[in-house]
C-alpha cells in the first residue's frame, strides 16, 4: 500500500483511530502515513454562512501555525508505533474536511482514508458527525472508519456485505483485492436482502459473478437469517470472529438502512469493529 491519510481533529476519538491505523500499518505496510488537518473542522460547530463571519489571512495562518503545533505533537505520540521504513508527513490545509481529504487522494496517492466516530457512554452508542457521513458517500477513495471503543487486533477475518444487485457492474474488486493482498486475511461474503424480489435466476446470476470476479480471493459465502440487514450483519460478525466489516456505497441500497437517521439499529451506531466502505477504482 502506498499512502494511507488519518484526519484528525485532534480529539480523543480521532487519536484513537489514528492509533489504531499505525498499530495496523505493520500488517499492511503503507510507505506513508499522512495526518491531516482540516482548518474548518477545529470546532464541529464553526459554520461559516457569509463572507463578514469568515476569517481574516491573519487568522487563517495563525490556525495553521497552531495546527501544525498540534499535528507535530500527535506525531510523536504515534511515531513509536510505525515501522522506521514508514514516512510519516504531516499536512493542514484551510479547504473544508471533505475537499481537502479529497484533493489529497490525488495529489499524494492516497489509497485508505480514516477517521473516528465516537462513542456516546450513555447509550454506549457512536455518535456520527455530520463530516463522517459526507465522507461515507463521497470520500474518492476507500475510507476506514474506526469506532472509538475498538481494541486493536490483527485483522484475520474481514467480511464483505453484498446486495445481489449489479455484481459485475459495482463490485469494486481491484480496491478489495489490494486490501487483501496486504492483511492476508479471510474472505467472508455475506449475502444481504434488501426485499428486491429478485427471481431465482438473477440470483444465481449475481452469485455466479460474484464468485468469478472474487475467484482468486477464495471468499467463503454465505446469507444470513435474520430478516433485518442491521442484526443480520451484526450476528454475523459476532459468530465468525469479523475484524473489519467492508461495504460498497450505493443508491438504493441495503445501506438505506445504515444511513437512516430515524433508525436506532444503524450498523454504524452499533457496531464495535471497524467499517471499510470500498470505492470502485477506475480504469
Amino acid at each position: 500500500m502506498n499512502t494511507i491519510l488519518v484526519a484528525t481533529d485532534f480529539s480523543i476519538t480521532a487519536e484513537h483511530a489514528a492509533t489504531y491505523i499505525c498499530k495496523l500499518s505493520k500488517q499492511i505496510n503503507p510507505k506513508r502515513i499522512i495526518l491531516y488537518h482540516a482548518l474548518e473542522n477545529i470546532n464541529p460547530d464553526r459554520i461559516f454562512i457569509t463572507d463578514i463571519l469568515a476569517p481574516s489571512p491573519e487568522t487563517i495562518a495563525l490556525e495553521k501555525e497552531k495546527a501544525a503545533e498540534q499535528l507535530n505533537t500527535l506525531s510523536n505520540k504515534l511515531k513509536f508505533l510505525i515501522s522506521s521504513n514508514v514516512e510519516l508527513k504531516l499536512v493542514t490545509t484551510d479547504d473544508s474536511l471533505l475537499r481537502g481529504i479529497n484533493i489529497l487522494v490525488k495529489q499524494e496517492d492516497v489509497e485508505l482514508v480514516v477517521i473516528g466516530i465516537s462513542g456516546k457512554a450513555n447509550q454506549n452508542k457512536n455518535v456520527i458527525g455530520g463530516n463522517t457521513l459526507k465522507l461515507m458517500h463521497e470520500c474518492a477513495t476507500s475510507l476506514m472508519v474506526v469506532p472509538s471503543k475498538v481494541e486493536y487486533k490483527n485483522i484475520d477475518n474481514l467480511m464483505l456485505a453484498w446486495d445481489h444487485k449489479d455484481t459485475n457492474e459495482t463490485l469494486p474488486v481491484s480496491s478489495l483485492t489490494k486490501i487483501m493482498e496486504h492483511l492476508f486475511a479471510k474472505l467472508f461474503v455475506v449475502y444481504i436482502d434488501n426485499n428486491n424480489y429478485q427471481t431465482a435466476a438473477e440470483i444465481v446470476k449475481e452469485s455466479r459473478d460474484l464468485r468469478r470476479l472474487l475467484a482468486n480471493l477464495s471468499p467463503e459465502v454465505h446469507s444470513p437469517k435474520e430478516r433485518s440487514v442491521t442484526d443480520g450483519l451484526l450476528q454475523f460478525v459476532a459468530d465468525h470472529n469479523i475484524d473489519l466489516m467492508a461495504i460498497v456505497p450505493k443508491k438504493a441500497s441495503f445501506l438505506e438502512e445504515f444511513f437512516n437517521k430515524s433508525s436506532s439499529n444503524k450498523i454504524a451506531l452499533r457496531t464495535e469493529i471497524p467499517m471499510l466502505f470500498l470505492r470502485k477504482l477506475e480504469n
